[in-house]
């Protein structure tokens, strides 16, 4: 898919569920060429950027998106030559230059209890992993600036078979997701129902558990975010467990680093699958995870 086309559609999910008082625009240059990212990847990078942008704007503002063609004429970092930019601007809070040195790295958060500091951290690690490059600009009360510069695909992609994975089995499993981040979750579901998965998708532990009890016939395999609002992801688990104890179970999250998520994910030899994701990976965790169980 073309980024464009990428990037409106995460926009339009991405505009029904932000605050009324955020005014999303998009600006796009025409004939912007193919670029090498994944599109499950750059669908993270995108809820990413936005979703801090939403943290910065408590009493609203703007958040504008733009894709257009970069040339860089200097030599260093990022290197001379063509690149596709990606920009997310804000007229949030904005950062000091303290916070703004820290932005990308792991674990740091100015959100408190509420914030892992794993959402930027994982922006510059799937720029990085493209070829690609990720700056932020920003002063207090001014808004902050993110462009994400990618390298330009060297020709057109050619039809070619697929290597042969796990994920390239016939589907026919039913999967409860439970996510309480809408973007995640759609894309979540969306790469499970097109490999031909039933899916059943909520947002918390309890819904999931509501859903489960009333289920009629087998659930196959539960997906969950390992940290949710509300009821734990070790409650879940059991109980789910209680109701479908052949089933299997990933655990997806960015959050392995806290004891009690880990505790449950090895005692109970779960699944992992670490945030951010790929469709691929995604679709490989959910075959092995159920041919396990077989």
């Amino acid at each position: 898919m073309p980024l464009p086309a990428l990037v409106a559609r995460v926009v339009e999910t991405l505009a029904r569920i932000l605050p009324e008082n955020i005014r999303v625009k998009h600006v796009f240059e025409q004939d912007i060429p193919p670029v090498l990212v994944d599109p499950g990847q750059m669908d993270q990078v995108l809820v990413n950027l936005c979703l801090n942008a939403r943290d910065a704007m408590p009493d609203g503002g703007d958040l504008t998106i733009e894709i257009a063609r970069k040339t860089i004429q200097d030599g260093g970092e990022p290197p001379r030559g063509d690149w596709v930019c990606l920009t997310v601007r804000d007229t949030g809070v904005g950062m000091t230059e303290e916070t703004l040195r820290k932005a990308f790295e792991p674990f740091f958060t100015t959100k408190g209890e509420l914030g892992s500091g794993l959402g930027l951290a994982s922006v510059y690690g799937i720029v990085q992993q493209t070829g690609g490059h990720v700056s932020a600009q920003s002063e207090p009360g001014r808004g902050t600036t993110f462009q994400v510069l990618l390298p330009l695909a060297p020709e057109p992609p050619r039809a070619s078979v697929p290597p042969a994975s796990a994920s390239a089995q016939p589907a026919s499993a039913t999967i409860l997701v439970a996510e309480d981040e809408p973007p995640v979750r759609r894309l979540i579901v969306e790469s499970l129902k097109k490999s031909g998965y039933t899916v059943l998708d909520v947002e918390n532990g309890d819904q999931a558990l509501e859903v489960a009890r009333r289920h009629r016939g087998a659930i196959d395999l539960l997906c969950t975010d390992g940290v949710m609002p509300g009821m734990a992801s070790r409650e879940l688990i059991t109980g789910f467990r209680r109701l479908f104890p052949e089933a299997a179970i990933i655990v997806c999250s960015g959050h392995i680093e806290e004891q009690a998520l880990r505790d449950v994910v090895e005692k109970r030899a779960l699944r992992f699958l670490p945030k951010p994701f790929t469709s691929r990976e995604l679709m490989d965790s959910v075959a092995l995870a159920l041919a396990k169980r077989n």
